[in-house]
């Protein structure tokens, strides 16, 4: 296999077979009418695209023993919005990128400034009624709670987003009905979005959605194609050379697979004492917590009561989790069923795609398991989970 040329075959036939082609690429010669905007929203949702909206199973607040829906804010090309505000060399170099990536990929070049243009400019538009991370928390109290039938009625926009919900979580084999809950986020966000992607061409807005896809799978392509965002990348972080691609392979593992990496290593070298000295430690300090809450003269009785009941209720994740050193490997052959990699690199990324957005999905229709590991061992330091009032820490690093 020459993954050199392979992965642009791989990519330009399912832009043209399965996503409508990249206007683009094509000039003048693509066709409009091949454009669907509800075809194309499914079509991201399944490659875990969250351009324009993000969808999210998450833990629901009013009962943290369920997973309920939700709906939100999607992302941008530039992550902030307030990087949009004046022409910048971000935004330069931004734009560059689009270009020079297209450039790489068609002798078709006549309408390609005018392109890049109007993606932007559609971008932009989305940037100013997008919410900033500082107004996201601020605002979360403002998040309302729908049920599936009424969630059309809810955002109240050209899109059918009822339909279309039942439509993505059935990617996952997951059907909805009516009266299921969905958590709303950003409503105004929401519904000015909507209003927006009414008021550009089929064109702009193909450009836009494939230039989003493009983006995230730009890493797994090849050497030629990712040179073109290193200016880009310079541009937004400082850095001027690209990481080694053999750590870039590993952290995708590391991020993919960490359960299953980290069963080797500690087999092989882990310290047994030293997890059991840390659940001490942790039981020691949650006592003395305990006695302090108690000795407190500035809380009430009930309060005292609940906060210690909490202290007591807190689970604690330490080092990793027992299935991982089992020797029953039934828990990890079944979570990683779906991985099925081949030589592909490019189509490795594609496939990690779809199964990072089925996984969400069907997220929906698991038990809460409070012992459950959020994060792997590979991966983490320290993190409490307020839902599942858990507290996980890592006493060894992988990578």
């Amino acid at each position: 296999m020459n993954e050199e040329t392979d992965s642009v075959d791989i990519l330009l036939e399912l832009i043209n077979k399965e996503l409508g082609g990249w206007p683009i690429l094509e000039g003048a010669t693509w066709n409009n009418s091949t454009f669907n905007l509800s075809n194309m929203l499914l079509k991201i949702a399944e490659y875990n695209l969250n351009a324009i909206y993000t969808i999210i199973t998450i833990n629901d607040e009013q009962n943290s023993s369920l997973y309920v829906a939700g709906i939100g804010q999607g992302s941008l090309g530039l992550a902030q919005p307030e990087s949009y505000a004046s022409e910048n060399a971000l935004t330069k170099s931004y734009q560059q990128w689009m270009k020079d990536l297209a450039m790489t990929l068609t002798n078709v070049t006549s309408m390609i400034d005018d392109d890049v243009t109007s993606i932007f400019e559609l971008e932009k538009k989305i940037a100013e009624v997008s919410w900033t991370t500082a107004e996201q928390i601020a605002r979360q109290k403002d998040n309302v709670r729908t049920t599936v039938g009424n969630l059309s009625n809810t955002i109240n926009s050209s899109i059918d987003f009822s339909k279309h919900f039942r439509h993505v979580y059935q990617l996952a084999n997951v059907t909805l009905n009516d009266t299921e809950h969905v958590i709303v986020g950003e409503l105004e966000y929401l519904r000015n979005v909507s209003n927006i992607i009414t008021q550009y061409s089929s064109r702009t807005l193909q450009n836009y959605f494939i230039w989003r896809f493009m983006m995230t799978l730009i890493d797994y392509m090849p050497k030629q194609f990712r040179a073109t965002k290193q200016q880009f990348t310079q541009t937004l972080d400082g850095t001027v050379s690209e990481e080694k691609r053999t750590v870039t392979c590993s952290a995708n593992i590391n991020s993919l697979m960490g359960f299953a990496l980290s069963r080797p290593y500690v087999l092989k070298y882990f310290d047994e004492n030293a997890r059991n000295e840390s659940l001490i430690m942790i039981e020691n300090i949650r006592n003395t917590f305990i006695e302090m809450i108690n000795q407190s003269n500035w809380m009430d009785s009930i309060s005292k009561i609940k906060a210690m009941a909490k202290a007591r209720a807190v689970v604690e994740n330490v080092g990793y989790p027992d299935y991982v050193t089992s020797s029953n490997v039934t828990k990890l052959e079944k979570d990683y069923a779906d991985y099925k990699f081949n030589l592909s690199y490019f189509q490795n990324g594609l496939t990690i795609a779809k199964l990072t957005a089925k996984n969400n999905y069907r997220l929906l229709r698991q038990s809460v398991d409070r012992q459950t590991w959020v994060f792997a061992p590979t991966k983490m330091e320290a993190a409490y989970n307020p839902p599942l009032n858990s507290m996980g820490e890592i006493l060894f690093f992988l990578i």
